[in-house]
Parts: C-alpha cells; structure tokens; sequence
C-alpha cells in the first residue's frame, strides 16, 4: 500500500493537478504571475512519463522548492504575518502545502530511505 502512495505517478501527479490548481488561483487574482504554475504543472506531468528513477529526482528537487515555500509561510507566521492576509494562504491552503510538501518528499526519497525496494 505504501508504495503505491509513494510511486512516482502518483506523486506526479498531485504535483501537477497542485499547480493548476494555482494557476486558477493566480488568473483569478490580478497581478499574479501563473508562468511559474504553469511551468510546475508541467514538469509533473512530464515527471508522470518519465521512469521511476528519473521521475523520483524529480519529485525530490520539486518538493524542496515547495519546502522552501512552507518555510517561507512559517517564518511570515512567525514574524505576525496574518494567515489569510495578504502574503499568506488561508489555513487550509497552508495546511495542503505542509502536506503536499511532505508527501512529495517522502515520494522523492522512498528508495534512498529504505520505505520502498528500489525500482532498478
């Protein structure tokens, strides 16, 4: 059961259903750049096609991208920033991010941690 949960596939593609997900958030607000979505949303779903191997190096740089994003939430938290305010999600949205981030993670270093047998 683990293993399907932390397959490459899988974690691909939360990452690129995430990002569009953002890119509707960003094309809903004014100002927001959604490029960077975009380009996101595609490397999941080009990390979906890939082989396990590949996939999973790129699984693991993209959920340190998104570690630094929820550390960047956390220290705004800490600095009194208001959640929901105007350079943080809503909680649920941070909620999600903590999450994801650490699913992709896991996903990324299933074979490295010993969680799953490696692929090759």
């Amino acid at each position: 059961m683990i293993d399907k949960i932390l397959s490459p596939k899988v974690a691909s593609a939360v990452v690129a259903v995430w990002m569009a997900f953002h890119i509707y958030i960003a094309l809903m607000n004014p100002g927001m750049i959604w490029q960077v979505f975009a380009t996101l949303s595609l490397i999941g779903v080009v990390s979906y096609t890939l082989d396990s191997a590949s996939a999973r190096k790129i699984i693991l740089v993209i959920g340190l991208g998104f570690l630094a994003m929820t550390s960047e939430f956390f220290y705004e938290i800490s600095q009194g920033g208001v959640i929901g305010g105007e350079n943080l999600p809503p909680l649920p949205g941070i909620v999600l991010w903590v999450i994801i981030t650490l699913w992709v993670l896991l996903a990324g270093t299933a074979t490295y941690t010993g969680l799953i047998k490696s692929e090759t």
